[in-house]
């Protein structure tokens, strides 16, 4: 029960691609790419105290990233279909810039590694109500409480890390949340249908959300879908993202 639309484009929407924003930059300078590659030596007996086969960790914890210019691209595309403008008659529709398109709106990073999504999207879209990322990596997690240490106070108080398992986040968090992201390319077939899984039951109950992510999803609920090109960490010309827009199975009244 899918419907297909046009991926969106920078241009279409006002942006275009430009230099990291100084504060992010700040925080993530070029000789920060690499820390989060490598993991604890704990984080095995984390990883496999959370219900992971041994065999699987080294996929669940292979890491890249989307940077900025691609969190740019990814939250102008579901801006202009999770809360698009309409122009009145006669008047050729515009997109409102992204602080005011997703003020409010919830963002989830699930496998938030040193917080480079979280944070970028918060710095992008300050007005979130919360800008968000859980990790199983102790060792990743802590990195990204560093990195968000770093960030001006108003921005502290829009960014949040939790280190825990993405099964375990609370099925009412999730379904409370507009804006999903999963960086899930290298994660086991087995893990990408269990989340898929959580997803379908969980997601979009309050709110009508977007689920982005790098495998696709086979969602049976009503839902349009769309693919976008992402500037990533092993690819800045753009990788393809399938993005998911779901309305919400109960929206909230408040």
């Amino acid at each position: 029960m899918a419907s297909a639309e046009k991926p969106s484009s920078e241009a279409e929407h006002g942006t275009e691609p430009d230099d990291e924003d100084p504060v992010f930059a700040t925080v993530f300078p070029p000789s920060s790419k690499l820390d989060a590659y490598g993991m604890a030596f704990d984080d095995m007996a984390v990883f496999e105290n959370a219900g992971h086969s041994r065999e699987h960790i080294g996929m669940l914890a292979t890491y890249g990233f989307v940077n900025f210019r691609g969190m740019r691209t990814l939250l102008t595309g579901i801006a202009a279909r999770l809360r698009p403008r309409r122009g009145g008659e006669g008047e050729k529709e515009q997109q409102l810039p992204l602080a005011q398109a997703l003020s409010g709106a919830r963002f989830l990073d699930l496998g938030s590694g040193d917080g480079r999504a979280v944070i970028g999207a918060a710095v992008l879209v300050p007005t979130l109500a919360e800008a968000a990322g859980v990790e199983l990596s102790v060792s990743r997690n802590d990195l990204a409480l560093r990195n968000r240490a770093r960030l001006p106070e108003h921005l502290r108080a829009v960014v949040r890390f939790e280190q825990c398992d993405i099964m375990h986040v609370e099925p009412a968090r999730i379904g409370a949340t507009e804006i999903v992201w999963l960086a899930n390319l290298r994660f086991p077939d087995e893990t990408v249908e269990a989340i898929n899984t959580w997803l379908e039951e969980n997601c979009a109950v309050e709110v009508d959300a977007v689920i982005a992510t790098l495998r696709e999803c086979h969602f049976s609920r009503p839902h349009t879908q769309w693919t976008e090109q992402v500037s990533m960490s092993w690819n800045p010309a753009g990788w393809p993202v399938f993005c998911y827009h779901l309305p919400a199975r109960n929206p909230s009244t408040a």
